[in-house]
């Protein structure tokens, strides 16, 4: 997603669509984190899973988002199949009921997905 962070009457539609129940003073926050001037990445661009890129033998956690606005929960799945289907590596997939930005939105929920996917590979 392709935001302006300066405009500020996109800052309702940016909300919601990303956000959802994240306090709004934390959400101004995090939109002025948001460059402008970022690529336009994946929805231009193709997204190629290779070998090279996802076929190391490091465990993964992959963590979907089941209302992600931002990448389609369909379109994390279709991701995650790829990568599995290349990766050398035993990985895992941990669906939230979340937006995009679940780091603002379920922080304790990810730290605690994260956490048990560190103990889970020994690290």
């Amino acid at each position: 997603m392709r935001v302006d962070p300066g405009d500020r009457d996109a800052h309702a539609a940016i909300l919601e669509i990303s956000y959802g129940d994240v306090d709004e003073a934390a959400v101004i926050v995090a939109i002025s984190l948001v460059s402008a001037d970022s690529s336009l990445g994946m929805p231009y661009g193709a997204f190629v899973v290779t070998v090279e890129w996802y076929g190391g033998a490091v465990p993964c956690t992959y963590v979907g988002c089941r209302r992600g606005n931002v990448i389609p929960a369909r379109l994390q799945c279709r991701f995650l199949r790829e990568i599995e289907a290349v990766s050398n590596a035993p990985s895992t997939v941990r669906e939230l009921v979340s937006l995009h930005w679940l780091f603002l939105e379920q922080s304790a929920v990810l730290a605690t997905v994260i956490a048990d996917s560190a103990g889970a590979s020994g690290t």
